[in-house]
């Protein structure tokens, strides 16, 4: 999730579905017959919301599975406009050198899991799960950074 929320979020406020659709894979096997589908058609209409999907889905005839495939898809977009909305997925770089501290990212890990755990929508609460350890990764890769750079004697910050 935090993956998908990456690149279909990319700074934009405004995370459309078609813009989630395009950016993220079919691999998903929940839902990848529908996303393959809807990549490829041009006549997707700008939907905001499930029930003018739903619609739109009914007048090409949808199968109830292609159906509930696309609901799937729809709950995961959900999901990732809602936490691009709180600016909870990875941000921009802020140092010097293009990296987040080790600490900044613990910081953020232990932030999404506090969210996660307050959260009562099981969806929602795992997609906070998935960005705590995706910030967990971070700081695992700007540690070795830091180690790298003191070894250099170059100072992070």
């Amino acid at each position: 999730m935090a993956s998908e929320l990456a690149k279909a979020y990319s700074g934009n406020m405004l995370l459309t579905f078609q813009a989630y659709i395009q950016a993220i894979g079919s691999g998903d096997a929940a839902y990848s017959e529908f996303v393959s589908d809807a990549q490829r058609d041009a006549g997707l209409p700008e939907v905001t919301s499930w029930p003018e999907l739903k619609a739109y889905l009914k007048r090409r005839g949808a199968t109830r599975a292609f159906v509930q495939q696309a609901v799937r898809a729809w709950r995961r977009f959900d999901q990732a406009r809602f936490l691009a909305a709180c600016g909870a997925g990875p941000s921009q770089a802020t140092g010097p050198n293009g990296m987040r501290t080790a600490m900044e990212c613990l910081a953020k890990a232990a932030e999404m899991n506090m969210r996660g755990e307050d959260c009562g929508i099981p969806e929602t609460r795992s997609a906070f799960l998935d960005l705590e350890t995706g910030w967990r990764d971070l700081a695992r890769r700007a540690l070795r950074q830091e180690k790298w750079s003191e070894m250099r004697g170059t100072p992070q910050r």
